[in-house]
């Protein structure tokens, strides 16, 4: 197989696993150092397995609602999903400025309904813009966002996603805990920042 790297891991039996990364090779022309390609294995019970993929690069997270609605995301949006017969290409549509980048960081949900958030974006003069995006029609859609620069440093959610089965969407981070009500986030005022 190679040099590769395995970054993230889910599965749903002892017999339905899948992990996912990267091939890893040297760049002859650097910069950057190493240039990676997508790698999805499968674990079936008995043996893992190399899954024919589209190219993309380092997926660095795994995440699926059943065995046939999977997400594996990472790097420059990379960003795949599985509908139980083949992994496809997908992606979230940002205007990147030069020398500026973005990376998928969360995705949670429920079977049909997926929410991806901290979709990161930085510019040359290192403003972070943070998205949140919902899964609707086959298509993500921009939901909110807001930009942490020298002069603004409030978050309106956090980089983190957690949903239980009964669809209650929670995000947090150090900045708090945040739940979303369908039309916009709103900070749980009950928690009380610790300090050690």
């Amino acid at each position: 197989m190679g040099a590769f790297e395995l970054s993230a891991i889910y599965g749903f039996s002892a017999d339905n696993i899948w992990c996912a990364g990267a091939f890893v090779n040297d760049n002859p022309t650097p910069l950057p150092t190493f240039i990676h390609q997508s790698l999805i294995i499968h674990f079936n019970g008995t043996k893992w397995e190399t899954i024919n993929s589209p190219k993309g690069d380092l997926l660095t997270r795994l995440w699926g609602s059943a065995s046939d609605d999977i997400w594996a995301w990472g790097m420059e949006n990379s960003l795949f999903h599985y509908d139980g017969t083949s992994w496809i290409k997908d992606s979230i549509e940002l205007s990147i400025p030069e020398n500026g980048g973005f990376q998928i960081t969360r995705i949670c949900g429920t079977s049909g309904a997926a929410f991806a958030t901290d979709v990161t974006l930085i510019d040359y003069v290192l403003n972070e813009t943070h998205y949140f995006f919902t899964w609707n029609n086959n298509k993500w859609t921009k939901a909110d966002s807001f930009v942490i620069s020298s002069t603004s440093q409030e978050y309106k959610f956090g980089t983190r996603l957690w949903m239980p089965k009964d669809g209650y969407l929670l995000s947090y981070g150090s900045e708090g805990i945040f739940q979303w009500s369908g039309g916009g986030w709103q900070k749980n005022s009950t928690i009380i920042q610790l300090h050690v």
